[in-house]
């Protein structure tokens, strides 16, 4: 008897919110940038870290049941999306199509392979790795994740009403904050039948801007000098960084808790506008010759500059 086992993983990214605000030094003195000399921590130019938060592990395909990434889920995850249902007791109304992202198929690849290869359904690797993780692995765009995963349902019909099936899993594919998927299905020995061959399913769900929204901050934002500063401890400025990368956008990046040189510039180009502030909310963002404190997001960087 075929047997179907659905779990699920919903994971937040939080972005700290504490230790954002930062005090102009009571011994401040201005230090005139110098891009042309080595960038240390103290004294010479700023440090631009703009490139410090993208690496990314290029995922080296092992286990012996090696799938495919699984393209043909998205239009089934979209119709599901585009009716109104009950996930258990709770009303969802018809939400927007999901977008396809290979970074997130191919974090759903490493899992299916695994699972194939080791004949076990779940959500915690061979490797010990969480289903987050698997997804930072592959790509750091993302705040939002959730990973849905089955085991022995060789349709695409199947799999999609066995998830709306389960209030947790349809809640999922539900939900209208997420904006993208990748997806993966892999062969391998049966968990309880290691004689009979089974599919192994993942489907990965995730928040980010939309490639519409990517393409009109891009115009917006084409050929500006944007520049950002902020505490090494504040994620938000972390997450303004990754949501810049995944926006296309040419940018430098300080962290002026570690760079004098940056702290420098940031509360020079900030006394051009207010000459009496002493306390910013960072990330502090100058595009130009515009300054705006406390940006959480491109979008309201956007109607802060425009």
């Amino acid at each position: 008897m075929n047997r179907f086992l659905i779990l699920i993983f919903l994971g937040f990214s939080g972005v700290a919110l504490t230790s954002c605000g930062l005090k102009l030094p009571a011994d401040f003195i201005q230090i005139e940038p110098n891009q042309s000399k080595p960038a240390l921590n103290r004294g010479s130019g700023p440090r631009d870290i703009s490139g410090q938060l993208q690496a990314k592990t290029e995922y080296q395909a092992s286990p012996a049941w090696i799938g495919n990434v699984d393209p043909d889920m998205l239009p089934y995850i979209n119709e599901a999306r585009s009716e109104g249902r009950n996930c258990g007791d709770e009303y969802f109304p018809p939400v927007g199509p999901v977008e396809w992202n290979e970074d997130l198929a191919t974090a759903a690849l490493r899992h299916t392979s695994d699972m194939a290869t080791n004949a076990f359904a779940g959500h915690t690797g061979s490797d010990g790795s969480s289903a987050g993780e698997r997804i930072r692995e592959a790509t750091n765009m993302f705040r939002a994740t959730a990973e849905i995963v089955n085991l022995n349902r060789p349709t695409y019909e199947g799999s999609i009403q066995g998830w709306l099936n389960s209030p947790g899993h349809c809640r999922i594919i539900m939900m209208e904050t997420f904006t993208h998927i990748g997806a993966s299905v892999s062969e391998g020995p049966h968990r309880d039948r290691p004689d009979f061959i089974a599919p192994y399913r993942v489907v990965k769900f995730a928040h980010g801007m939309r490639s519409s929204e990517v393409e009109e901050l891009k115009n917006h934002f084409s050929g500006k000098n944007i520049r950002v500063y902020g505490a090494s401890t504040c994620g938000r400025t972390d997450y303004f960084i990754l949501t810049l990368r995944q926006a296309g956008l040419d940018f430098s990046a300080y962290y002026t808790d570690r760079d004098d040189a940056a702290n420098s510039a940031m509360w020079a180009a900030i006394h051009q506008q207010n000459a009496r502030q002493t306390r910013v909310d960072t990330p502090v963002i100058v595009v130009d010759d515009i300054v705006v404190t406390g940006v959480s997001s491109l979008q309201q960087l956007y109607e802060e500059t425009k």
